[in-house]
């Protein structure tokens, strides 16, 4: 979804100017934009109305629940003309655009960095009840200006995985369909199960196997139908083994996506 040529000069909210386009997500266009009055830069996501999914108002509630380190702070959400409009923190680059500008290399190092940072991001969103169920490289960006500062993002296909009233967790059911990346996605979760923490810390694995690596064995796959793409990555995860594909390096890698596989749905993970 683009804005039309006549909203680009709109004021959203009377005082958020559009400056350009950066991103886009499972809603509609990511844009930069300035806060007129304070000259402020902002980020500011846009989705039409009558698209039918109004996946930022859900997103606007789980980040003002989820105040802190490493999340973007909401600074405003509501309705402009013909669209849902929110605002907030303009962050850097993501991992995912630095990666591949750096020729799909990072150094061991930076990735054990990147990984203590990524899982305390998901610990702390857990522990707020929710699964992000979208991780992907994309999906964590650095900070602005604190470049050492990792984020995460994306809120918008994310889902209650327990209710804070009762703490009773949400069953288990194997006819879901998919949502997230399949590229990233926990096997489970692509064969159509409902996803738990297990799937998010399942999804950071295979990231950190990309960033290690710089292709995962099932991508591109070309499929024309995408249920049937999907079906393939998923029996690639399934028979890869990745004992070999770890060979090489630190034996924590391939430690952390079985222990990851092996959680059961409801288990309560060992983020430490």
């Amino acid at each position: 979804m683009e804005l039309q040529q006549d909203d680009k000069v709109h004021l959203f909210f009377g005082k958020y100017r559009i400056i350009k386009r950066i991103g886009c997500g499972s809603f509609g266009n990511v844009y930069k934009g300035v806060n007129i009055i304070d000259q402020k830069n902002v980020a500011i996501k846009v989705e039409k109305k009558d698209d039918g999914y109004n996946l930022l108002q859900k997103e606007s509630y789980y980040l003002y629940n989820l105040r802190g380190i490493g999340v973007p702070e909401l600074i405003s959400y509501g309705y402009s003309g013909k669209y849902n409009v929110l605002v907030q923190t303009l962050l850097g680059e993501s991992l995912g655009k630095i990666f591949f500008k750096n020729n799909n290399h990072f150094h061991l190092k930076d990735i054990c960095m990147f990984t203590i940072q990524i899982l305390h991001r998901i610990e702390f969103v857990h522990s707020k009840y929710l699964i992000h169920r979208d991780i992907k490289p994309e999906n964590f960006l650095i900070g602005s200006p604190d470049e050492y500062l990792i984020y995460i993002i994306d809120f918008g296909l994310s889902k209650k995985y327990k209710s804070s009233r009762t703490n009773k967790h949400i069953q288990f059911q194997l006819t879901k369909k998919f949502t997230g990346t399949a590229r990233y996605a926990s096997i489970n979760a692509v064969r159509g199960a409902e996803q738990s923490r297990r799937d998010d810390l399942e999804a950071i694995g295979y990231v950190l196997l990309y960033f290690l690596l710089g292709r995962l064995p099932w991508q591109g796959m070309l499929n024309k139908n995408k249920d049937e793409r999907y079906m393939k990555i998923m029996e690639v995860k399934r028979d890869t083994d990745f004992h070999l594909l770890c060979k090489g390096f630190p034996p924590e890698f391939e430690k952390y996506i079985t222990y990851t596989r092996s959680l059961v749905y409801e288990q309560d993970p060992d983020y430490n």
